[in-house]
């Protein structure tokens, strides 16, 4: 029994990343398909999930382009 709920609680630990991702949440109706991706690569560059989604909301909050944009996350992922 304890080896089932163990093996369980390992499927369980591994999809839940799966379905909660909070860049497409966050994000959803001010950033376009480009501009998500472009933040969930800075996240898994390294980035703090906040500050990720935080300067990424900032941006679009201050009307920068989409160029911009993208080109200020290649920025931050290559400056770690």
């Amino acid at each position: 029994m304890k080896k089932v709920m163990l093996a369980i609680f390992f499927v369980f630990i591994c999809v839940s990343p799966a379905f909660g991702d909070e860049a497409d949440e966050r994000l959803s109706n001010m950033a376009t398909s480009e501009i998500k991706a472009g933040t969930r690569q800075m996240i898994r560059a390294g980035i703090d999930n906040e500050d990720a989604i935080g300067l990424t909301q900032a941006m679009l909050k201050y009307r920068f382009s989409q160029e911009n944009v993208l080109n200020h996350q290649q920025l931050k992922e290559g400056g770690l």
